[in-house]
């Protein structure tokens, strides 16, 4: 009984103390707890260390996100985790998640952007755009947010724009949670938006972009998930041949380019050119300007 009554105060910080007048424990209420339910939840010592586990996932992807929110929760687990035979930094220590073109700052107002989605109210902000390089008010509906590449943004109706819009939550600069009621929008409506297509930059216009990839970079081409209604087959000669929609030609002119000789883009022509004449002008800088010795 000792033990458990110990674990449920120094593990789950339960307010329990020995009263001596009646020669028991007894519950102390804090005010957190008043009018409540014995809380926490409980979880086996593999149900921690997969927690653990997606904790480290966490904290490489968003570490500003777990600095100042979910810290808390990080440390009763820990704790949790000690009781046990293992010690949770060994196992922080061992999962590792390499994050590429992160940008260095998630934002002051995670939080607040998350708190408003689930109380459904809008927000006013100002933002900055980087393509057009100046600042603007918004007041927004929030509908969800994305992590894409590494960073997060946010899906929002824009009442000023009246439409739907994607907004960098790193580019939030000023942001108040309003007592507004968000514009509703279904979510298959969502779906259509910005689910359509490749990337993040999608829409309910779309085009399939049909790409042929070498016999060897097909070993790993055809493991790889660019869109959930994507189709492929593997052509006579052993190449990976990958169809995939999209909204945005500059999205996936990216993705395409970042596979260099590896990949050739077959239809539509739009894409073929862009890919063909960035390829051109990338060669040509390197011919004109020739490094000095």
């Amino acid at each position: 009984m000792t033990r458990y009554i110990s674990e449920l105060r120094d593990i789950y910080d339960y307010p329990i103390r020995f009263d001596r007048g009646i020669g028991g424990y007894v519950w102390e209420d804090k005010g957190y707890y008043r009018g409540r339910d014995l809380p926490g939840v409980w979880y086996s010592e593999e149900q921690i260390h997969a927690l653990l586990a997606m904790d480290a996932l966490i904290q490489d992807l968003s570490p500003e996100l777990i600095s100042r929110t979910i810290q808390p929760i990080r440390d009763q687990l820990s704790k949790a985790l000690e009781s046990a035979s293992a010690k949770p930094d060994e196992l922080r220590r061992r999962v590792k998640l390499i994050s590429t073109s992160r940008r260095k700052l998630l934002g002051a107002y995670f939080p607040e952007l998350a708190s408003a989605i689930v109380t459904r109210r809008r927000v006013r902000m100002r933002y900055y755009a980087r393509i057009r390089d100046q600042e603007s008010e918004r007041e927004v509906s929030p509908q969800r947010l994305i992590n894409y590449r590494s960073n997060w943004y946010l899906e929002a109706w824009c009442h000023r724009a009246e439409g739907l819009r994607n907004f960098s939550v790193d580019c939030i600069r000023e942001l108040n949670v309003l007592e507004t009621s968000c514009r509703e929008i279904p979510l298959d409506v969502l779906e259509q938006q910005f689910d359509a297509g490749y990337g993040l930059y999608s829409g309910p216009e779309t085009q399939w972009a049909k790409l042929r990839f070498t016999v060897a970079q097909s070993r790993w081409a055809r493991d790889e998930i660019w869109h959930p209604m994507q189709r492929g087959t593997v052509d006579a000669e052993g190449h990976w041949v990958l169809e995939v929609p999209f909204a945005d030609v500059q999205e996936i002119q990216m993705e395409v380019l970042r596979f260099g000789p590896s990949i050739e883009v077959l239809a539509p022509a739009e894409l073929r050119d862009r890919v063909a004449k960035t390829l051109g002008d990338a060669a040509r800088q390197y011919k004109i300007k020739r490094l000095k010795k």
